[in-house]
């Protein structure tokens, strides 16, 4: 499956109900067969080399 993390968020992300706008992103990725999230401070993600 493909991966969207959105690095730069406008203010409804970062002042206001993350949890909600959260499940919004993950909502919309999954009906375009993306994991789509938005990044947070402290995240790590492991990629894998080719």
């Amino acid at each position: 499956m493909r991966r969207a993390i959105f690095t730069h968020c406008g203010t409804e992300i970062v002042a206001g109900n993350e949890e909600r706008v959260a499940e919004e992103i993950r909502r919309l990725g999954q009906k375009r067969g993306v994991e789509a999230s938005f990044a947070r401070d402290g995240i790590k993600i492991e990629l894998a080399g080719g």
